[in-house]
């Protein structure tokens, strides 16, 4: 790669650390530190003497923002930035589900999706898969949710990766325990069904929280 286009692609890669960044901030001050989610270890960049301002507006800001972290999300997949685009997929996943941006979370879950399967990222497909699953749940499509979950689950285990493994349980399992089994009988089977395929003591959590202990 020419000397030109590298500059331009490490300035990008620090656009897109510093979204991730701001976007792990508002979560940490907003639902606190979120032990059970998969993270990227992608650098994070944070501008020096940078406050990340709009942070604490709140989900108001973050309206007016939100076209700008689907621009930013749709860049890292274009760029071929798989590892943070999922990372700023699955992060912002609070975002859009308390604000009631469905669409925008199946499109950007779409767009990450495809970064990690041009990739490779086993690992970050099987975060986009869940993402996927959790959008699913929301619009009572259990069978796609079911099938996603499957999917995501299965993914893990090939990786070997135990810690991965026992937090996407984790998250299943809080998903399990907000399912009313009268009312939403088929869902509450669906997740049953697929946590049927891991152990779910093996997750670090505290029953029906889906918070580590």
């Amino acid at each position: 790669m020419r000397p030109a286009l590298e500059e331009r692609r490490v300035a990008l890669g620090r656009v897109l650390g510093a979204w991730l960044a701001l976007v792990e901030q508002w979560h940490r001050e907003t639902h606190g530190e979120d032990y059970t989610a998969l993270h990227t270890d992608v650098p994070r960049w944070r501008p020096s003497g940078s406050k990340m301002g709009f942070v604490q507006a709140g989900m108001i800001r973050w309206a007016q923002e939100l076209r700008s972290l689907i621009a930013a999300i749709r860049l890292a997949s274009d760029a071929g930035f798989d590892e943070l685009c999922w990372g700023l997929v699955f992060t912002s996943a609070s975002i859009f589900e308390h604000g009631g941006y469905l669409d925008e979370w199946q499109e950007t879950t779409q767009l990450a999706l495809a970064a990690t399967e041009r990739a490779g990222n086993r690992r970050g497909k099987a975060a986009m898969l869940y993402s996927a699953g959790r959008l699913d749940m929301m619009r009572q499509r259990l069978r796609d949710a079911e099938r996603n979950f499957t999917r995501a689950l299965e993914l893990v285990e090939t990786e070997g990766d135990p810690r991965d493994r026992a937090l996407l349980l984790c998250n299943l399992r809080a998903l399990y325990g907000g399912v009313d089994e009268h009312e939403h009988g088929v869902a509450h089977q669906a997740l049953l069904r697929v946590l049927a395929l891991g152990i779910m003591a093996q997750a670090p959590c505290r029953p029906g929280t889906g918070t580590s202990s």
